[in-house]
C-alpha cells in the first residue's frame, strides 16, 4: 500500500516476469543438457584437439566441473571448487576466486587434477550435476542474492542458470567441432545468455 492508499502491484509484476523469465532459461538449459550428454555419449575418442592446449576430453572434463561448481555456489558451497583445487581453500572468503586473473589458472588446475576423460562417465556426471541443480531451482527466488566465483561480486541466484547455459551451449559447440561433428546452437539458448548478459552487465 503506497502512501496515497493506492496498492502497488509492480514489484509483484516485475517479480513474476524475472520467474517467468528464469524458468524459461532453465528449460533451454535443460535442452542443451540432452544435447550435450548424447553427443558426448556418441564420440568415443577424446583426443582430438578442441580449444588451446585442451583436447575434446579435458573440455568435456571442463564443462561436466563447471556443473559442479556453479551449481556449489548456487547453494553457497565451495566443497566442489575447494576439492578440485585445494589451495583454493579459505582464500576469497564465501568466493573461490580473489579476482578474476585466477580464473584461468585455477581452470588449467582443476582440469588437471582429474584424469577421467571417458566422455561417457563426464556425460552421466553433467546429467547428474543438472537433475540435482534443477531440482534446488524448483521453490528457489530468482532474485536471491548469491556470491559469485570472485571475492565482493554478489549476483542473482538467477544467473548461475545463465552462467552454466554458456558454459553448455559454448562447450558444447567446442565438443561437436572437434569431433567433426555439424552443432546448431539454437536461438533460444543464444536469445537468453545474449538478454541476461545485457540485463545483468
Amino acid at each position: 500500500m503506497s502512501s496515497t492508499g493506492v496498492r502497488s502491484y509492480r514489484p509483484r509484476m516485475v517479480l513474476d516476469a524475472t520467474k517467468t523469465s528464469w524458468q524459461q532459461a532453465q528449460d533451454a538449459l535443460r535442452a542443451e543438457v540432452r544435447r550435450v550428454t548424447a553427443l558426448l555419449r556418441s564420440i568415443q575418442d577424446p583426443r582430438p584437439a578442441a580449444v588451446g592446449q585442451w583436447n575434446l576430453g579435458e573440455v568435456a572434463m571442463h564443462l561436466s566441473q563447471a556443473w559442479a561448481g556453479l551449481p556449489g555456489l548456487a547453494r553457497q558451497d565451495l566443497a566442489p571448487f575447494q576439492e578440485l583445487v585445494p589451495s583454493l581453500t579459505g582464500v576469497a572468503g564465501d568466493a573461490p576466486l580473489r579476482n578474476l586473473d585466477e580464473l584461468g589458472g585455477m581452470t588449467v588446475l582443476a582440469v588437471k587434477s582429474d584424469p577421467e576423460r571417458d566422455l561417457g562417465v563426464l556425460a552421466d556426471r553433467i546429467e547428474i550435476q543438472a537433475q540435482e541443480y534443477f531440482s534446488a531451482c524448483v521453490g528457489a527466488q530468482p532474485q536471491t542474492p548469491r556470491p559469485w566465483m570472485v571475492r565482493g561480486v554478489t549476483v542473482d541466484q538467477s544467473l548461475f542458470t545463465y552462467h552454466l547455459l554458456n558454459e553448455t551451449v559454448m562447450h558444447g559447440y567446442d565438443i561437436a567441432h572437434a569431433a567433426g561433428r555439424r552443432w546448431q546452437i539454437e536461438q533460444i539458448g543464444r536469445a537468453s545468455c545474449r538478454e541476461e548478459c545485457r540485463s545483468r552487465w
